[in-house]
């Protein structure tokens, strides 16, 4: 009883994480019908208690032991017939994993024991076997995400060191996996030397299910005791457990973490011993060193996880001691006297002579300042940088800047990878998703969406060092890569899917300017332009050697510097080309709001050309080739027009009813697998990046469902035109090729090498599709009060949940085309997709279905999970709050179908 006692308040596992009442409540229950699982505690129990007295191993943990295991190889021979098995099962591996750490000779056994809590782990996911413990993949560092701002900051000159005692020993390396495990090693130790603990416990963490998920062979390579290099990692790898123990010991956060390091640091010296008279010892210096340090300042029973927050103070660390303060690096006698201390034991030089022991004083605790606060500091002198580089170049400026000149700006505009741009992006697209749902959760505090909101900056900005905005500084382009565009343009046939410049006149506008002077003589809406056309160019094809050293957003900041310019060209086709291409080169950036600004400068230009009518007749073929191009510029227009009206369920710019809508001469209207699959474009035809009829049928559900005279429409004439307007969307899916039907590439039945070959114009189309279907069906359900008061058809209502599973099911399958340049065109069908899903699972969470939805929302965040699986340098900030929202969601939406089955 007595040990069982001890397993509860002292002696239980703290992994997984936030798990301590599966331990001490629910486990003990457990034993009763899993006896196993209590030999597995009195093992752990008696092992831990040994450590902390200092008594040798007693007979009797042994014993438990191996009743333990040979009682968790029967239960793991056969199925868990019940969540509550598959907890025994889980619990015991810990049990016994945590034990493992504490043996002398228990490093393989920790090892495959570890290996032991994947594999049940897996299989509870893959069984959906939903017990008692938290074990999602993404839990741990969820949870630990609370703690990041806890971390302290271990001294950079021990990683210094275990960076130049690892190179030592890579030339040396000859197995793939010990490469794998040095580069691996190599990342915790880089983290560590830039003071950046979180991205040091991350990798910490890569390597524990590295461990998990490495092939058995080449486990028992890294474990085999004859292998002296892989005994050199393995004596690395330990070491770095124990320095970065003040951090994992917080993984604890309930309790006092009480975990004996003395197994694990004997690991090191057994290793260091082994190799002791052979060549490989040279390369254990810096463990032995360590370890060495370690137990030199801490006895037998003080070596705990916490114990080296205090310990490794006292060998350069700025880690917080128990206590409140941090140790200082000199005895107080010593510092008095102004004289180094050599910090021996049990007393330094000094006091040994006056016959006195040395007296640490710890340092006064200095607030701390919040990570919001450090940010905001942070900010706040960028800006006054800022400040300070505007005024300077201006003193440089003449009076009379030309267009070379102009300032430059901080734009949020140009910030995509910023954090604080993406939420304020992210709110945007939220907004108008589905109002239901985003004026909900400003009172419900179960969402609670500035919390977390909060968090996940709080986050981001550990771990991945937030940099402040870009000073985005106006510059026009050289001459020569306008010219490499304006080829690249042609070449490649991209008026077929951007007819947004003519070409030919362009080609003979650079050759008759001097782009590269001074600029005098040549028009600005020209220059403008042709600045945006390779702006354009240079960014969604910046791979091109060719365009290597581009420049594309300082060349839209030299455009929007001469927009007050622009304003005034009222029939330039030059001027309405430019402020086409910076509205299609920033929506994209999750800015869609600017790029309506634009579209509407763009629009006066438009009817004022004459571009919204058809020609009757044409003074010549320069005239009406001219004409045709105006007509390629309109329907540009009038797509981006009707998408963005629609998403907003705002009234568009253009009405129909002032526009000829007759489709231009070279567009192909027939469908055809061509205009869903990647291939060779020509100018010959116009495709556009969408289906134009899609764009006419989402201007005739905006007119007809959302705008204001259709709201007083009787419940009676609403349905019709509801059961019109999809009966014109059926029709028109009718007409694609059977390959390239939406419902055929969710369903199943179009192969993965079709779905690789699908061009972005195709998924614009299936996806545009879906979300037609949503906004048809989605109408039923509002109208005037008295309509609302009325539930919509059950019919229509769930075709709306179908275009949402149908929309996450599509993104799942082109995952491959979800990359930072394209992600904010499909950000809010993702969004509503979502969002349409969680709320009908909240209304009606025991419906049949309901947890297909769930596991449909759980691959959304598998999706988003591994596309943030690169390098932070890398990590795009739309893909983790994404990420951490639709979490978010699929939590509740467990929480409530758990709380209906109850």
């Amino acid at each position: 009883m007595y040990l069982l006692q001890h397993f509860i308040t002292d002696a239980h596992p703290h992994l997984p994480v936030g798990n301590d009442d599966i331990y001490t409540r629910t486990l003990p229950a457990l034993t009763y019908k899993h006896e196993y699982v209590m030999h597995a505690i009195l093992a752990l129990s008696s092992s831990h208690l040994a450590l902390l007295t200092g008594s040798a191993l007693p007979v009797e943990a042994l014993r438990h032991r191996q009743l333990a295991l040979r009682g968790l190889n029967e239960a793991m021979s056969q199925a868990p017939g019940e969540a509550t098995d598959a907890d025994a099962m889980l619990a015991a591996c810990y049990i016994l994993t945590f034990q493992s750490s504490y043996m002398l000779d228990g490093l393989s056994d920790y090892i495959m024991m570890l290996r032991g809590c994947g594999l049940v782990t897996t299989l509870m996911l893959q069984q959906n076997l939903h017990g008692s413990f938290s074990i999602d993949a993404n839990s741990h560092i969820k949870y630990m995400e609370a703690q990041f701002g806890r971390f302290p900051t271990i001294d950079s000159r021990i990683a210094s060191d275990g960076i130049r005692s690892l190179n030592l020993v890579k030339p040396l390396l000859r197995h793939p996996v010990e490469e794998v495990f040095y580069q691996l090693l190599v990342d915790v130790l880089v983290s560590v030397e830039q003071s950046a603990s979180c991205a040091a416990y991350v990798h910490l963490t890569n390597i524990m299910n590295k461990f998990i998920t490495l092939p058995q062979c080449e486990v028992h390579h890294l474990l085999d005791p004859e292998n002296q290099i892989s005994q050199v990692l393995m004596a690395h790898f330990l070491t770095l457990l124990a320095i970065l123990s003040p951090i994992t010991s917080l993984e604890a956060t309930n309790r006092f973490c009480n975990v004996p390091m003395a197994g694990m640091l004997a690991w090191v010296v057994n290793i260091c011993t082994r190799m002791s008279g052979k060549k490989s010892q040279q390369y254990l210096v810096w463990p032995k060193s360590v370890v060495e340090t370690i137990r030199a300042n801490t006895s037998r029973t003080d070596l705990t996880a916490d114990t080296p927050v205090t310990r490794l103070s006292e060998m350069g660390t700025t880690a917080p001691a128990p206590y409140g303060g941090r140790l200082r690096s000199a005895c107080d006698r010593c510092r008095q006297r102004k004289i180094r201390c050599d910090r021996a034991k049990p007393a330094c030089e000094a006091c040994h002579f006056a016959s006195t022991p040395c007296i640490f004083t710890p340092l006064p605790i200095q607030p701390r300042k919040s990570v919001r606060e450090q940010l905001q500091d942070t900010r706040a002198e960028v800006r006054r940088l800022e400040e300070a580089l505007r005024a300077e170049r201006g003193a440089r400026q003449s009076p009379s800047a030309s267009l070379h000149q102009s300032s430059g700006l901080v734009n949020d505009l140009f910030d995509s990878r910023g954090f604080d741009v993406t939420l304020k992006a992210f709110r945007w697209h939220l907004a108008y998703c589905t109002p239901a749902f985003a004026a909900s959760i400003q009172s419900d505090p179960a969402f609670d969406l500035e919390e977390l909101l909060d968090r996940v900056a709080d986050s981001f900005d550990l771990q991945f060092r937030t940099k402040p905005a870009r000073v985005v500084l106006p510059k026009w382009p050289p001459r020569r890569l306008i010219e490499a565009s304006l080829e690249y343009f042609s070449s490649n046939g991209l008026y077929s899917i951007h007819p947004v410049v003519d070409i030919d006149a362009l080609t003979c506008l650079l050759d008759a300017s001097d782009f590269d002077g001074s600029g005098v003589g040549t028009s600005i809406a020209d220059r403008a332009c042709l600045a945006a056309l390779t702006a354009m160019i240079t960014r969604i094809r910046r791979q091109e050697p060719a365009f290597a050293d581009a420049d594309p957003d300082a060349y839209v900041q030299a455009v929007l510097s001469v927009l007050s310019q622009l304003m005034v060209e009222h029939t330039n086709v030059r001027a309405l080309e430019a402020l086409i291409i910076l509205a299609l080169y920033i929506a994209p950036l999750g800015q869609p709001q600017t790029a309506e600004i634009l579209l509407a400068m763009a629009v006066r230009i438009i009817f004022n050309l004459g571009a919204h009518r058809t020609g009757p007749t044409y003074e010549s073929t320069a005239h009406k080739h001219q004409h045709q191009h105006l007509r390629a510029l309109f329907w540009t227009f009038y797509a981006v027009d009707k998408e963005m009206s629609l998403r907003k369920c705002q009234p568009p710019m253009i009405n129909d009813a002032d526009c000829d809508l007759t489709l231009p001469e070279r567009y192909v209207a027939q469908s055809s697998e061509h205009q869903f699959f990647t291939s060779e474009l020509s100018s010959k035809e116009l495709l556009y990046p969408s289906d134009l009829r899609l764009a006419m049928l989402k201007s005739r559900v905006y007119h007809l469902l959302y705008s204001e005279q259709s709201l007083s429409h009787s419940r009676a004439r609403r349905l019709q035109l509801i059961r019109e307007l999809d009966q014109e969307l059926n029709d028109l899916k009718s007409q694609f090729p059977s390959a390239c039907k939406p419902d055929a590439v969710v369903s199943g039945n179009v192969p993965d090498y079709f779905i690789h070959d699908l061009s972005l114009r195709g998924v614009n189309v299936h996806l545009e599709y879906y979300h037609c279907l949503s906004k048809i069906h989605g109408a039923s359900a509002i109208g005037t009060p008295v309509l609302q008061s009325l539930s919509p058809p059950s019919t229509s209502m769930e075709l709306c949940y179908q275009a949402a599973r149908s929309t996450l099911i599509y993104l799942r399958r082109i995952r491959h085309l979800i990359f930072p340049e394209t992600f904010w065109i499909y950000a809010q069908f993702l969004l509503t997709s979502s969002i349409s899903l969680y709320m009908r699972i909240l209304s009606a969470p025991t419906q049949c279905g309901v947890q297909d939805d769930i596991h449909l929302l759980e691959s959304t965040i598998d999706v988003f999970h591994q596309l943030n699986c690169v390098e932070p340098s890398k990590r795009f900030p739309p893909f983790v709050i994404i990420e951490a929202f639709i979490q978010r969601l699929t939590l509740l939406a467990e929480q409530s179908v758990s709380e209906a089955a109850n």
